[in-house]
């Protein structure tokens, strides 16, 4: 009886590869220009085999400084963005991460300046810096004056009060005016000592400025680094704004298409959630690149969630 309650006893999850993030960045461009690593590979003559660059793909091994910046070369990645991501995903000191990552950022930044980026009207809040789709979308331009990174002690005013959040998206979102202490107050709900109180700490951080009573956002596209030490305030972050959406939504609203919600759950392989994620990252870019309105009233959430569901025990015969 022991040993057939053991076999039943849910196998850990397996660990994310030792260099995930070069992993992704390398797979997200090489989508951009061909259909599948193989064909990659089968186009190009990397010097390398099939299954090696495969495991570059997966995380799994680190090419060496040459073998990286070649790569980049094939798809068409600047040299030094390579080395930046390069270097990031075999740091583990989340200060000096933090120094890079936003190097980096400067770097995207100014890139997408010379071949035409992001909307500078559009008020964004991405909690990933791996959002490439949003920092590398190709329309208007984008200067890094408009950028806003959240660093530690962002963090931790935030994992005080999830309303921070809410209060610095809503005013950056009906920006660039000035918004005053009332309105914030009325749209959340709370009383206005709070929320001045709430709204001068964001100032004193640097992410909002203040002229007499009103409020405005002191950059336009403000995001979190991905990295371990943001994880857990961006699963709190994800889960206050679905939890908000599902305290308003109705029926009606889904029947108006106001709002979305659904579910898919089925076996996927590697390949399948390799395709996903494109079309994830797609979607997140289309939903960044709207050109913003004047006269909408309205902000919406796109909480996009995918994960492991079940993982199917092996039985002893």
């Amino acid at each position: 009886m022991a040993q057939a309650e053991k076999s039943h006893i849910k196998e850990k999850p397996k660990p994310k590869p030792k260099y995930d993030s070069w992993g992704t960045f390398l797979r997200i461009n090489r989508e951009k220009l061909y259909r599948s690593a193989r064909d990659f590979c089968n186009k190009i003559n990397l010097g390398i085999s099939y299954p090696q660059y495969s495991r570059y793909e997966a995380g799994e091994q680190l090419p060496n400084l040459n073998q990286a910046l070649f790569l980049c070369q094939n798809l068409d990645i600047q040299y030094l963005e390579g080395f930046f991501q390069w270097s990031l995903s075999q740091i583990s000191d989340a200060k000096m991460k933090e120094d890079i990552s936003k190097q980096l950022v400067q770097l995207q930044s100014n890139n997408n300046e010379k071949s035409n980026g992001l909307d500078t009207d559009s008020a964004l809040s991405s909690d990933s810096l791996y959002s490439t789709t949003i920092l590398k979308t190709k329309k208007e331009s984008f200067l890094m004056d408009n950028v806003f990174v959240f660093n530690r002690s962002h963090r931790e005013l935030f994992e005080v009060d999830p309303y921070y959040r809410d209060i610095f998206t809503y005013v950056n979102s009906f920006g660039p005016d000035l918004i005053s202490i009332n309105e914030v107050a009325m749209a959340h709900g709370l009383p206005i000592e709070r929320t001045k109180k709430m709204l001068d700490d964001l100032v004193k951080l640097g992410v909002m400025e203040r002229k007499d009573s009103q409020y405005k956002a002191l950059k336009r596209v403000l995001y979190f680094p991905d990295d371990e030490d943001f994880f857990m305030l961006r699963n709190k972050t994800f889960l206050h704004n679905v939890h908000a959406i599902f305290n308003k939504i109705k029926y009606q609203d889904l029947a108006a298409r106001q709002g979305y919600r659904t579910v898919v759950t089925r076996k996927l392989d590697l390949d399948q959630i390799g395709k996903l994620f494109s079309l994830i990252d797609e979607l997140i870019l289309r939903a960044a690149d709207f050109p913003e309105t004047k006269n909408e009233e309205k902000m919406f959430s796109l909480c996009v969630l995918l994960g492991e569901r079940f993982t199917r025990p092996k039985l002893r015969p």
